[in-house]
Order: structure tokens, then C-alpha cells, then sequence
């Protein structure tokens, strides 16, 4: 059975040797290019060291609940078509709506909408194309997801049950139950691993689809989950 390794990176990971990462049998790497409003002090870097390693990329923006969410993705969506990347872009949800006084107020449809507006322009700013979410089961069923806002906001959640799930590393052994999502496609199953040519602890990430289904994963490929599959 196919499983390619790939890393996940940031300005965070310090200068990376991308050489030595590909010796290590690193087939794909998703870079950080924004964090809110603001680009990866690395991102650059990586982009264009990982591509001359050989290296397949995509990116990834961290999303802020109380930031403009449109402008996030757009910021997210300039900074990806700055490279030729094989892997469509991620938006990365994680951050705890309740650290701060303004998403605090959300209630969970609020969240959903925000979200969507973000999904909804980064897919278009590729070309209408379906964008990773990096999500995990257990911040999805506790901030965003509650059986009765699947009549308030159909079109919303459906819209996120379709694109496809880059799920975190938050707990060991087999992925969390995803609900609404069936299958994460890519599995980030360590944020401690060591590899040659990193100085830091880095996360790797595992997935059964070889780098050029991954590269198509969003664009012709099913997501992880649509009718149409």
C-alpha cells in the first residue's frame, strides 16, 4: 500500500536544509505562507528550496477567528499563486475562538459563516477549485459543529464537508471519529518528529494518495466527501 511521507513547516522550523530533507525520503512538504494577515518570515524561502530539492508544495494560511476572514484568504490565495505549487492551499483552523474578546461572541453559526466566507474565497482565488482543511475532529464537534445548524446553515456545512481534510496531530495512535468529514486524506500523525536537515522537532504528515493525486486532490479528484463520488 502507498504511503507518502510529507512535513509541514513555518518560520518557526528556523533555515532548512530542503537537500537533506529530500534524502530523508520526503515526498511533499505544505508550507506556511500567512498567519492572519501576515506572511511566514520563511515562506519565501521554503518555497523556492523545497521546489529545487524536488519537493512537491502546497501552503497553508493560519486562520484568526476575529480577523477579517476574506482578507485572510486573500492574503493566503496571493501569496500561494506566487509559486508554481503542486498542492492546492490549506486553511488552517485551530485557534481557539474564546481567546479573544471578539470571536469569544460568535455563537456557532457566526463561526460557520466566517469560515465559509474564508473557504468560499480561497477556492475562488484558485480558480474555484476545492482547498484543504486542516481541522481536527475534536475542534470541529466543539467550536463549529452542532446537529441543529444543520438546518440553519445547510449550505455552509455541506460546503465544508466537501473540500478535502488535513486532519492535526492532537492525540496518538488512529485518527479521531471525523463528523461531519468521513476520511482525512492527508494524516499528520506527529508534531515531534525529527529529520535530517531540520533543526527543530517537525511535523510529519503520512497519506495514502501518491504526490500526484495529491496535486490533483480538490481539482478532478473527489474530496473526502461529494455526492458525486
Amino acid at each position: 500500500m502507498r504511503n507518502t511521507m510529507g512535513i509541514d513547516v513555518s518560520q518557526h522550523n528556523g533555515k532548512i536544509n530542503w537537500p537533506m530533507v529530500k534524502s530523508a525520503g520526503v515526498e511533499f512538504a505544505i508550507l506556511r505562507a500567512s498567519c492572519g494577515f501576515l506572511e511566514d518570515t520563511e515562506y519565501r524561502r521554503n518555497a523556492e528550496g523545497a521546489a529545487a530539492a524536488g519537493i512537491a508544495t502546497g501552503t497553508y494560511g493560519y486562520y484568526y477567528p476575529y480577523l477579517d476572514p476574506i482578507k485572510q484568504a486573500q492574503i493566503l490565495s496571493d501569496l500561494h499563486n506566487l509559486y508554481p505549487h503542486l498542492i492546492l492551499p490549506a486553511g488552517d483552523l485551530e485557534e481557539n475562538p474564546f481567546r479573544n474578546s471578539i470571536s469569544s461572541k460568535f455563537k456557532i453559526p457566526e463561526r460557520l459563516h466566517r469560515w465559509d466566507s474564508y473557504m468560499t474565497t480561497l477556492d475562488a482565488g484558485q480558480k474555484a477549485a476545492l482547498c484543504w482543511e486542516y481541522i481536527s475532529s475534536g475542534y470541529w464537534n466543539t467550536y463549529m459543529f452542532s446537529t441543529s445548524h444543520y438546518t440553519l446553515m445547510p449550505a455552509e456545512v455541506y460546503r465544508a464537508m466537501l473540500h478535502p481534510l488535513w486532519q492535526p496531530a492532537y492525540r496518538q495512535g488512529l485518527p479521531d471519529q471525523f463528523y461531519p468529514f468521513l476520511n482525512p486524506l492527508i494524516q499528520q500523525f506527529t508534531s515531534a518528529g525529527r529529520l535530517p536537515g531540520i533543526l527543530t522537532n517537525v511535523d510529519i504528515n503520512r497519506t495514502l494518495l501518491t504526490v500526484q493525486e495529491l496535486g490533483q486532490m480538490g481539482r478532478t479528484l473527489c474530496p473526502t466527501f461529494s455526492p458525486a463520488c
